[in-house]
């Protein structure tokens, strides 16, 4: 139990996390470009 979540959903928290971490390294990695549309998801204010 992850949070107060069952297994089933606490695997899929688990997942999400990964995916968006994934994302955003890759973000950094492959250098966004400024006119890349992605770089509107990453950007910070």
């Amino acid at each position: 139990m992850l949070f107060g979540f069952g297994p089933a959903e606490s695997v899929l928290l688990v997942i999400a996390v990964i995916n968006i971490h994934h994302f955003i390294v890759d973000a950094y990695i492959w250098k966004l470009k400024p006119g890349d549309s992605n770089r509107q998801v990453v950007a910070t204010a």
